[in-house]
């Protein structure tokens, strides 16, 4: 994704499982499964205003950090972060699996 041209690579992002429009899905499909069904409205809640906030911050931190070390090293360290995330899904699938 780093060497293609940027309208290449967004069209890209469906292919290699990146949805356009968030991750409504993904929690849809599994906050339901994991959480009491008494605690689900404050746990969507939750889920929306938090993501709601990074929305926002999370373009300006990571802008900043571009304009300091630069777009590839931003860009590189922003798949970092995601790849990060692969020991939670780890986690997530054994919950989902246990009774």
């Amino acid at each position: 994704m780093l060497v293609v041209p940027d309208i290449a690579a967004y069209l890209l992002l469906p292919l290699i499982g990146v949805p356009l429009n968030g991750t409504s899905s993904v929690l849809y499909a599994t906050v339901g499964d994991l959480v009491e069904q008494d605690k689900l409205p404050r746990v969507f809640g939750l889920f929306y205003t938090l993501g709601s906030v990074c929305n926002l911050v999370i373009p300006l931190v990571f802008g900043a950090i571009g304009d300091i070390i630069g777009i590839v090293p931003t860009i590189t360290l922003i798949g970092l972060m995601v790849f990060m995330t692969l020991p939670l899904c780890l986690v997530l699938k054994r919950a989902l699996a246990s009774p």
